[in-house]
């Protein structure tokens, strides 16, 4: 939000003139509408980057579940040549033997072998073939979480952006919700002021002899107290419809944002989706127009006629006297 500003987003002697609210108020829906789309590309980068490293993530686990089948296979051989399952003429452990369809005791048979302990020397041997095998697969798993860490301060740049900016895209909207706040009420407070100055003029009036003047003056008072009504309503109604408009967009603005960040996969605990969605969404922007002070039926005019009473009546003409006759004049008629 803007310091020193009236509502919390306009310059003092802006709201007092009630002049540049649309050129403000247009330039803070850019600069929400810049904000927002810059949101946009974070929650899609992050989206990818979370993609990515969940890729990472089950190569590492295939590659880590590789390497623990092989230590098993190395300890279970070195199990069998300590145990005497192996033929001291081939060097071939019983298991693999048994692989090819024969039985171990079979194949000593033919091949005259006996089933004794292996020495130090061939367990040693065992282990350095199995080394040889595990040694690139262990350095190929380094090379692959290295590559995890770098992806992981990636997330975590990309993470502390958005969460930087989210609160800045908040204050952005607020700023243009605090504008039309602040152009209404100077809107408002002219129009109110001119239903005042009408007020007093009716209070005058009120008080004025009656006459044709008190009449002339009645009628003109009520004729712009229509007027101002008119203008009042009109003004009031386009506030509101202001209102829901912005009210509509923010919404949808930011539910779109929440939709958007929701869709990002689970796996990486830095990056929760619906949790930035929340924060995004959460935040409650909404302009209500607080409403003028007038009356607003058709009838408007009728408090002039309260404050004056009735529009005096034009006096009646009186009809001219008859004619009347010596006879009747003698007659009492």
């Amino acid at each position: 939000m803007l310091a020193g500003l009236v509502g919390g987003g306009v310059p003092l002697a802006t709201a007092s003139t009630g002049a540049g609210f649309p050129a403000q108020i247009a330039k803070a829906r850019s600069a929400w509408n810049k904000t927002s789309s810059e949101i946009t590309g974070l929650i899609r980068n992050l989206s990818s980057r979370v993609n990515e490293l969940n890729r990472i993530d089950r190569d590492i686990k295939a590659r880590e579940n590789g390497i623990r089948y092989i230590e098993a296979d190395r300890e279970s051989d070195l199990e069998e040549m300590l145990r005497g399952r192996f033929c001291n003429k081939c060097g071939d452990i019983a298991s693999k033997i048994e692989r090819t369809g024969k039985s171990f005791e079979q194949h000593l048979a033919e091949v005259r072998g006996e089933p004794i302990p292996a020495t130090k020397e061939q367990l040693d041997g065992l282990r350095q073939k199995y080394e040889a095998k595990l040694a690139p697969l262990r350095k190929q798993l380094s090379d692959v979480r290295d590559e995890k860490r770098k992806r992981l301060s990636e997330l975590e740049r990309l993470r502390h952006e958005l969460l930087v900016k989210t609160p800045v895209y908040h204050n952005q909207m607020l700023d243009e919700r605090d504008l039309l706040a602040a152009q209404w009420a100077a809107e408002k407070q002219s129009l109110q002021n001119k239903l005042q100055e009408l007020g007093a003029e009716v209070e005058t009036a009120r008080n004025s002899p009656a006459g044709p003047a008190r009449d002339t003056r009645f009628n003109a008072l009520r004729a712009q107290l229509d007027a101002s009504s008119a203008r009042a309503a009109a003004a009031e109604a386009r506030a509101q419809q202001a209102a829901t408009a912005f009210n509509q967009t923010v919404r949808g603005n930011m539910d779109a944002l929440q939709s958007l960040a929701e869709t990002i996969e689970k796996g990486q605990p830095l990056v929760d989706g619906w949790v930035i969605g929340q924060r995004l969404s959460a935040k409650s922007i909404i302009f209500l127009v607080s409403p003028l002070h007038y009356s607003r039926g058709p009838g408007f005019g009728s408090a002039v006629e309260n404050a004056l009473g009735p529009s005096p009546a034009k006096p009646k003409s009186t009809p001219p006297a008859t004619q009347k006759s010596v006879k009747d004049l003698l007659n009492g008629k």
